[in-house]
This record gives structure tokens, sequence and C-alpha cells, in this order.
């Protein structure tokens, strides 16, 4: 199965998009954009030459993903664009939180919000002062209710959404366009916990669908699923009162995971 992010990255870069340098060989890549979609709105921006840094994980790297010093960035010859953050992980499998390897918790504080927070505010600047910029940020359908069993992982998610959406109320009067993409389950490795989902259908895309829809609704809406089925799956969940939720999510992640560890009981 062709990885998510690499899927991305070829797309985007086939339609003329630019994918800079990524943190390091074991992280997840965080993608710039550049596309013809306007020439008001994308135009070149850089950032000094810095260092790459290792992602850092644990109590005493909680508050220094990134230091000032220490951050993906474009040299002063470079032609980078406006910013994909398509960087994310989450459960290996539906757990119960106390179950959660730490190691785990804390790739998803540093990988699913650090990183977003300290890569936009890095790019940001060189947006606002040349009046026009595009940011898509990659949040979950997730983010739409508490989500047992994905606790974390659903919690990170609402911060990128909420985040996305702020930012593009505080900066669209500077021509900048801040997108928060939620889309549910997609057909990747971050899924191999459940055979169903690993099975790509109309529910659950394969890669190359999800990203030839998603990428059409970049400029087009400042928050969308990406998909038709996913965007199905969003009006569904705003009809489904608060009390129906969580038993019914509940079942749904222990009848996809085929570990199904929580109904092993001594």
């Amino acid at each position: 199965m062709v990885p998510f992010c690499s899927l991305f990255s070829r797309r985007v870069v086939s339609l003329g998009f630019y994918m800079p340098p990524q943190l390091n060989s074991q992280t997840p890549p965080s993608f710039s954009l550049a596309t013809i979609l306007s020439p008001r709105i994308l135009t070149p921006y850089c950032h000094p030459t810095c260092t790459p840094s290792p992602l850092l994980a644990g109590p005493k790297h909680s508050s220094s993903v990134f230091s000032p010093a220490e951050t993906i960035s474009c040299t002063a010859s470079s032609s980078c664009r406006p910013r994909v953050n398509n960087v994310g992980v989450m459960y290996d499998f539906p757990e119960v939180f106390a179950n959660v390897p730490e190691k785990k918790l804390w790739e998803l504080i540093n990988i699913n919000i650090a990183s977003v927070t300290m890569m936009t505010y890095i790019i940001i600047p060189q947006m606002v002062q040349r009046k026009k910029g595009i940011i898509v940020n990659m949040s979950s359908i997730s983010s739409f209710n508490p989500l047992p069993l994905m606790a974390v992982y659903s919690a990170s998610k609402v911060f990128v959404d909420w985040f996305s959406r702020a930012l593009n109320y505080e900066y669209k009067d500077q021509g900048i366009i801040v997108q928060s993409l939620i889309p549910s389950y997609i057909s990747t490795s971050l899924v191999k916990f459940s055979s169903f989902l690993q099975r790509p259908n109309f529910i659950v895309p394969d890669p190359h669908r999800f990203v030839n829809s998603a990428i059409q609704t970049i400029g087009v809406s400042n928050r969308t699923t990406g998909f038709w089925s996913h965007g199905l799956q969003y009006w569904m969940y705003e009809l489904t009162p608060v009390w129906m939720w969580y038993p019914v999510s509940w079942y749904m992640q222990k009848s996809i995971d085929n570990h199904q560890r929580y109904e092993k009981k001594e």
C-alpha cells in the first residue's frame, strides 16, 4: 500500500506544487503547497535557512518539539510556497486511555498538535508580509464529537480544527486562507488494526481517490471533509444525539478493530 503522505506529496508535485524537506527520516512529512489556483493568492515565500530538528517525545521535551533555530525551512534562494500540514499519527488500535503507551501519547501531542502549531507560527509572518497564502491543516471527522477508545487522537484533531478555523478568521482580510480538512477513515497504514478499513470502498476511499478529491477543495472551501461519502458521514453525525453518539461510536470502534482487546477479560 502506498503511504498516504508519499502519495499526497507526489500528487501535489504533479500539479506544480512544491514539497520541502521533512523533519527527519522517522518523522511523517509536512508538505508545502504551490498551485495555480489564483496568482493573487499564491506567490513564493521563503524562510531563513535553519537546521532540521528531530522530533522529541517525552515529558522533558513536551514544550521543545521545535526551537527557534531548529525547524523545517527553505533556503533564501528556494521557491517556497503555501503549506499543507499533513503530518499526523493515531492510536495503533482503539484502546482505553490508561492502556495507551506513554510514548504514543507524546507522539500524538508533539506531532498532531505541536508540529502544526509551530510550522504555522513559522510561515504565517511570511504570508502576512505578502498579504497572500494558503495553509491546509489535516484535522479529522473524529473532531466532531468526543471519540471513546481514540480519546487523545480525537482531542488532538479538535485542536487542529479549531486552530485552523480561528486562524482563517484572523487572517482572511490579509489574503490568507487556512483550510481545515476533516476526513473520516482513509485506507492507509494508520488503520492496519482493521481489515475492514484496509479494504477501500465508497465509505473508506483509498489514498488516490481521497487525494484527488481533497485537492480540488483547496481555495474553494475553508472547512471540508474532502470526500463526498465523508461529507455524508458528517451530516449523519450532526443528526445523532450526543446520548446516542457515545455507545454507537464505542461499538463502531470495537467492531472494526481486529484486536478486540477490550472484550478479553481475565
